[in-house]
């Protein structure tokens, strides 16, 4: 409680009135002025609580973004883990909007992941829990589709030292969250050689300045994969990727999907559709398929979509 504003108006009433009734006025006087302050005291409370809880969700979502681009692909499990994660915190749908938001603005090449976990850090320092909340709900999503992506690994190591989190709490939260014990083995591979050694490239500011390089722009996998997180195509796409795709021409597009130039629209994007369902991830990852079965079907599913962005553009169709 505060009461200054009692105080000073005792003062001042001695000061100048020195009498019972100006005395009893002036504290009056400072009670009005004391319940002001702390009103506005509280209001600026329960504003700063309401900042740091928008805080702590949107760098939630938007590191989830971060980390599912990072795959190389958007899969349903992805969108599903978020999805149920909005409902899980009774979100309204202001903050769902803020939530779907953020996790689009995680995906984007240019998002600063280590001043975001920074940011986080300091301001939840004491909130261990937080942190720990945090942490559970990537590695979720980080292994979510059942194995492990090298990207993701070093995406996952950085968020571990930025946070400052100890190898032994590393271990806790691999070995309690994680149940497939290949995408577990995938990452404690090498794990001394490049968490323990703050020098090596895993956290030097080369990788950092270069991460968006690395991951360039996906697109999801369908058309209408989610109403929360349309939009991820990307229309440049084969431009970002010219070591894979500068060789890239319309008939050789045509090629890839199966098509010709004179089909009709529909049957482009049916054949489309039908190629990415055959080669999509989660399909593969179902049936048991390897990490290197699966990474050349990212690669396959890659060139399709370059393809179909390509005669997307030459069509001028969405």
């Amino acid at each position: 409680m505060l009461y200054w504003g009692r105080l000073i108006g005792f003062l001042i009433s001695v000061m100048f009135g020195n009498n019972f009734s100006s005395i009893i006025f002036g504290i009056l006087i400072g009670s009005i002025v004391d319940k002001i302050n702390e009103m506005y005291y509280e209001n600026q409370y329960f504003e700063n609580q309401e900042l740091i809880k928008k805080l702590y969700l949107k760098t939630i979502f938007e590191v989830m973004g971060y980390i599912s681009k990072s795959k190389g692909f958007i899969s349903n499990k992805d969108i599903k883990m978020t999805t149920d994660l909005m409902k899980d915190m009774n979100l309204n749908k202001r903050d769902i909007l803020y939530a779907q938001n953020s996790f689009k603005n995680g995906k984007k090449d240019d998002y600063p992941l280590t001043h975001k976990l920074n940011n986080l850090y300091n301001i939840f320092i004491t909130r261990s829990d937080l942190i720990e909340n945090f942490l559970k709900i990537q590695i979720k999503i980080a292994f979510i589709n059942d194995y492990l992506d090298k990207k993701t690994k070093k995406v996952l190591f950085i968020i571990f030292n930025e946070l400052n989190i100890s190898e032994i709490q590393i271990r806790h939260f691999i070995n309690n969250l994680i149940l497939n014990e290949s995408a577990k083995k995938f990452f404690f591979k090498d794990f001394f050689k490049y968490y323990n050694n703050n020098n090596n490239n895993y956290y030097n500011n080369n990788y950092y300045d270069n991460q968006s390089n690395y991951y360039d722009n996906q697109s999801n996998y369908y058309d209408n994969q989610s109403n929360y997180y349309d939009n991820y195509q990307d229309n440049n796409y084969y431009h970002n990727h010219q070591d894979d795709f500068n060789q890239l021409n319309i008939e050789k597009a045509y090629t890839i999907l199966g098509v010709k130039k004179s089909d009709s629209l529909l049957k482009i994007k049916r054949a489309y559709r039908k190629l990415m369902s055959k080669y999509h991830p989660d399909k593969l990852v179902s049936k048991g398929y390897s990490a290197e079965t699966l990474e050349k079907a990212k690669v396959k599913t890659q060139n399709i979509q370059a393809a179909y962005n390509l005669i997307k553009k030459q069509k001028s169709f969405h």
